[in-house]
């Protein structure tokens, strides 16, 4: 097979005028890249991309049937014949696609809600360990890597998080941390948190929309957190619970889905029923009875299933 041939495949693959029998030779490039690569790193010498042209066009050229890859104890059947200058092109972009799915994956965030109430986002890979010790009536949790924190009010039970060398005392309130090979960041969003550390056991105070980055063997540096900043350190989060004339029926499965609930109702009663208020670092119970004084309705909580009953909004 002629190099500038898969030119024109190519170009044909790009302006979408490719058959879909074109469109699998094409494909069958990013596959044998992919395996050709060592350790799934894209990244091919020139010798080594002749080395997989030189392949596919031998198969090609004197096999016109099928293409027969093995990988992984798995055999897998191309109709085949791929390559050329131009794939160079294609390459680029296929590492673009990977880089930016393995970014997206790399940023997934896991909500988990712990016993105390307290809800956690971890992002990416993060790890967190959490327990509760009754000796000193307190909360213990302990991140590798980043996590949101939306810490359950409890004044007689302080919220410790250990990260690294750092510790961070709390007692209600809400931020996002995140331990880096040579430094620790702390953003607060809401309440007022102490840090510490081996070094100094008497620690920072930290207030509302302050971050602080420490760095190793270096002076603490605060800096005040942007709007947009808290944007996106909340976003794939159900933290944001600010309602502005909102419907019942808006509010519920927000409600719902943050804390991982389901609300029996009457829709009919109370879809009508309009909301004005911020429930943002708030647990269940608090939004549940706020709720309730302002529309007059009474709840039950069985598990994860709230009962509501009342006359609703007319």
């Amino acid at each position: 097979m002629e190099r500038p041939n898969f030119d024109e495949l190519l170009e044909r693959y790009l302006t979408g005028q490719a058959s879909e029998a074109e469109k699998i030779k094409i494909e069958t490039w990013l596959d044998l890249m992919k395996m050709e690569t060592k350790g799934g790193d894209l990244i091919l010498e020139s010798e080594d991309e002749e080395r997989i042209f030189n392949k596919i066009s031998m198969n090609i050229d004197s096999q016109p049937g099928n293409l027969v890859i093995l990988k992984k104890d798995k055999t897998i059947f191309f109709t085949s014949w791929i390559s050329g200058i131009a794939a160079t092109l294609l390459f680029l972009l296929a590492i673009a696609s990977i880089l930016w799915l393995n970014s997206r994956i790399q940023q997934g965030t896991e909500k988990i809600i712990l016993k105390d109430g307290t809800l956690v986002w971890l992002k990416g890979k993060s790890t967190l360990h959490y327990y509760e010790d009754a000796s000193t009536n307190s909360r213990h949790a302990e991140l590798h890597g980043e996590a949101l924190f939306e810490v359950a009010k409890d004044s007689h039970r302080p919220f410790f998080v250990t990260c690294g060398d750092m510790t961070i005392r709390v007692l209600g309130t809400s931020f996002n941390l995140k331990l880096l090979s040579d430094s620790l960041v702390l953003e607060v969003l809401t309440g007022h948190v102490n840090v510490s550390s081996k070094r100094d056991s008497i620690g920072v105070n930290i207030e509302p929309r302050q971050k602080v980055v420490y760095h190793l063997y270096e002076e603490v540096k605060k800096t005040r957190i942007t709007a947009a900043e808290i944007f996106e350190l909340t976003d794939n989060t159900e933290y944001n619970m600010k309602f502005v004339n909102a419907s019942l029926e808006t509010v519920i499965p927000k409600i719902e889905k943050k804390f991982n609930v389901k609300m029996e109702i009457d829709k009919s009663l109370f879809n009508r029923c309009k909301v004005t208020a911020d429930f943002t670092d708030r647990s269940l119970e608090s939004t549940l009875q706020m709720i309730s004084e302002v529309l007059e309705f009474e709840y039950k909580r069985t598990g994860n299933s709230v009962f509501v009953t009342g006359d609703g909004c007319k």
